[in-house]
């Protein structure tokens, strides 16, 4: 039997779900040969960045991700030289770069949903006289995907997010997820949240 056949015989499928809900922990001990850790560690210290964590530096990120300093190092420095990155003048810390954009904007205009729901979207905000907004999840998140803005003080731009468990439209997701499914992210959530588990879990009943 040659190496290569061996290498088929024992691979396991990946359970994508389960890279998605505990990325980190699963590139730390993922052997396959068809998962790319080292991608896999890039595209994780890029999702660290958000409108909470704007600027962050090499020591912010190993301790969000887990993984050593020097590894990411390498990353971020990798990340600039192709454009996700940039670092910030005079300082050691790194934002994103337009390079994201490209990708992000991408993904928007295949979602057909938006410029189906847009028109019914903007009928309710005026009758409502709310932001309306559409949103999927991702993750624990739930993620904007499209707004109706109004001269409301609450203002979520597209690509924000809001956690799952304790805003109204991530428990409707919740409620909406069959039973198996809604049990795998509730221990998902616990498994993150140790602390807050019972505030939540009451939060959630």
């Amino acid at each position: 039997m040659s190496q290569s056949t061996e290498l088929k015989k024992n691979d396991k499928p990946l359970n994508f779900d389960e890279i998605r809900l505990d990325p980190i922990s699963h590139i730390h001990r993922e052997n396959n040969p068809q998962f790319i850790a080292s991608l896999a560690r890039g595209l994780e210290l890029l999702r660290c960045f958000s409108l909470q964590h704007q600027v962050l530096g090499n020591f912010e990120l190993a301790k969000m991700t887990g993984l050593p300093k020097p590894t990411i190092a390498r990353i971020t420095n990798t990340l600039v030289c192709l454009g996700y990155l940039k670092q910030m003048p005079d300082s050691p810390k790194y934002m994103l770069d337009i390079g994201v954009l490209s990708l992000g904007y991408a993904a928007l205009s295949n979602l057909t949903v938006r410029s189906t729901a847009h028109r019914y979207m903007e009928e309710m905000s005026q009758y409502a006289q709310a932001p309306v907004a559409l949103a999927a999840r991702d993750r624990l998140n739930m993620l904007y995907l499209d707004v109706v803005q109004t001269n409301s003080k609450i203002r979520r731009p597209i690509g924000s997010t809001l956690p799952l468990y304790s805003s109204s439209m991530g428990r409707a997701c919740l409620a909406a997820t069959p039973e198996f499914e809604r049990n795998r992210l509730l221990e998902a959530i616990q498994k993150k949240h140790p602390e807050e588990w019972p505030k939540i879990e009451m939060m959630l009943k």
